[in-house]
């Protein structure tokens, strides 16, 4: 082979190699791009289902709030209801036992000017049998 020859060979080779570096770049960027791409793309769709699921979470947890705030009002209300009807039995109890306390009182009082007016009427017995001993001793005395 002549030199002129080997030049052109060489020559044909380098470009070869000039083009097969060029494709592997070109190839290689287009692989990483795809790559890029490919992740990119996953972490859009875990970050979406991951906020999905984030506000699905919320909601549920605001709804169980909610409710529990109104299951915690209707017993709060119940509570309150039974607390004044409690409230106002103790009312009644008190003013009935007031009540009882001046019936007690009242029939102590009673009771004591009940045996006053005994006592006066037994003295008053005694007061006429004592009259009347001396009316029959008068009586007995004429016959």
């Amino acid at each position: 082979m002549s030199k002129n020859s080997q030049d052109q060979t060489e020559a044909t080779r380098r470009r070869k190699t000039k083009k097969g570096t060029w494709r592997t770049v070109a190839a290689t960027l287009i692989l990483s791009l795809l790559w890029g791409g490919t992740v990119y793309a996953a972490y859009t769709i875990v970050d979406r289902k991951i906020t999905n699921n984030y506000n699905r979470t919320q909601a549920e947890v605001s709804q169980a709030i909610k409710s529990v705030q109104e299951t915690n009002a209707l017993n709060i209300k119940q509570l309150e209801d039974k607390l004044s009807r409690m409230t106002a039995a103790m009312e009644e109890i008190g003013e009935a036992l007031d009540d009882a306390d001046d019936t007690l009182t009242q029939s102590n009082s009673s009771r004591e000017e009940l045996n006053k007016r005994i006592e006066d009427l037994d003295n008053q017995l005694e007061q006429l049998e004592e009259s009347l001993e001396i009316l029959k001793g008068n009586g007995n005395a004429k016959d």
